[in-house]
């Protein structure tokens, strides 16, 4: 979700920021901002459990169970240019811990653990003429989010790959990318829809997306490849659709004893029936919830991208002590991405880190 320029009543994707002061404020100052989990709620004074060797003091930030809907901007201290500095939507207001100014980080560099900096960007949103902007928000102790997916529609008449001509372009492009079409198709549900009612998903693949049995997502990719210049997305998703409420592939890996966390559905393809997906880097509060409830007994490995190591290590410290087997994580090599991998190796990198870490995932498998 990106804005080049805020009105004054913001709007974006048919709702409203949590923070509409900040939004405007940092739209303003920055010209384009895109928003993260937009409509979270933060969730504040978790209860931790006991974790041995863990000091007893910590962090402000430590205290959140998730914080919510972030903004994202192309840092103004580094040569970032992908939308690597996140400010959370309550930067800057008022709590219990002061102004909430830690909430913010650059996923490109360490520029924010600059006191310098942090200073330098309060003035840069906040400073003089909008020092009065701030809004009155306040952080609710065991605030909750009901984000719960909604039964949608498919975007038209979706054709099976397996019943598609190998010589079709969708058949051809999803071969390419090392994948089976007839596996996908009879797996996942993949299918290419023709003619939509949404101009942008006619001649796309379509990947239906289910939770408990209903169709409560899809995302539409197009076919072949992408110049980001064409002003094209690479994928289309059902409007309406809150990803951060989901989990691609739930139903099949909850049969499972223990699950593998990955960003995207081409992962989780290569991955098998033990993947779901977050449909990105971030785990939410419902996200989080669903794993725990399904694999609480279990074990959870964590497969992100090489370049979501911080994302890995964060998600591991929230999820740490949820799990009676433990929490895996995998660390892929520089440029590596689970879809770039053939099954083989993912499962040899997956069997090598839960060894290394003393996760014993040999006899989950054993079971099932």
């Amino acid at each position: 979700m990106n804005c080049r320029r805020a009105p004054s009543t913001c709007v974006v994707n048919n709702m409203t920021p949590l923070n509409p002061t900040l939004y405007r404020l940092l739209c303003e100052r920055f010209g384009q901002v895109r928003i993260a989990k937009q409509g979270m709620a933060a969730v504040a004074n978790r209860r931790r459990p006991a974790i041995p060797n863990r000091a007893d003091k910590r962090d402000a930030r430590l205290r959140f169970l998730t914080t919510g809907e972030e903004y994202r901007l192309c840092c103004p201290f580094c040569s970032d240019t992908r939308f690597r500095l996140w400010i959370n939507h309550n930067w800057g207001v008022p709590s219990d811990d002061g102004d909430n100014w830690w909430m913010v980080h650059c996923y490109n560099e360490e520029c924010q653990s600059d006191v310098g900096n942090i200073a330098q960007l309060k003035e840069l949103v906040y400073g003089r003429r909008n020092r009065n902007a701030r809004a009155s928000m306040r952080i609710n102790p065991g605030e909750r989010t009901s984000l719960e997916p909604k039964e949608v529609e498919p975007p038209g008449a979706v054709i099976l790959l397996d019943r598609l001509e190998e010589a079709h372009p969708a058949w051809q492009y999803v071969v390419q990318r090392g994948f089976d079409p007839v596996q996908l198709a009879m797996e996942y549900g993949v299918g290419y829809c023709a003619e939509s009612h949404i101009p942008v998903v006619s001649g796309r693949i379509v990947v239906p997306i289910r939770m408990h049995g209903k169709l409560v997502g899809w995302q539409a990719r197009y076919v072949g490849e992408l110049d980001w210049r064409q002003g094209v997305p690479k994928y289309y998703g059902c409007p309406g659709m809150v990803k951060s409420a989901l989990l691609y592939n739930l139903d099949v890996a909850k049969r499972s004893q223990f699950v593998v966390v990955a960003e995207g559905v081409t992962d989780v393809w290569k991955i098998g029936r033990h993947g779901v997906a977050l449909f990105g880097k971030t785990l939410s509060v419902s996200q989080m919830q669903r794993l725990i409830a399904v694999w609480g007994r279990g074990a959870l490995i964590l497969l992100l991208d090489a370049d979501a190591w911080l994302e890995l290590e964060g998600m591991e410290r929230e999820l740490v002590g949820y799990f009676r087997h433990g929490v895996v994580k995998v660390f892929l090599p520089a440029g590596v991405d689970p879809g770039g991998l053939i099954h083989e190796q993912i499962w040899d990198l997956i069997a090598a880190a839960a060894s290394e870490q003393n996760v014993n995932i040999t006899e989950h498998l054993r079971r099932e």
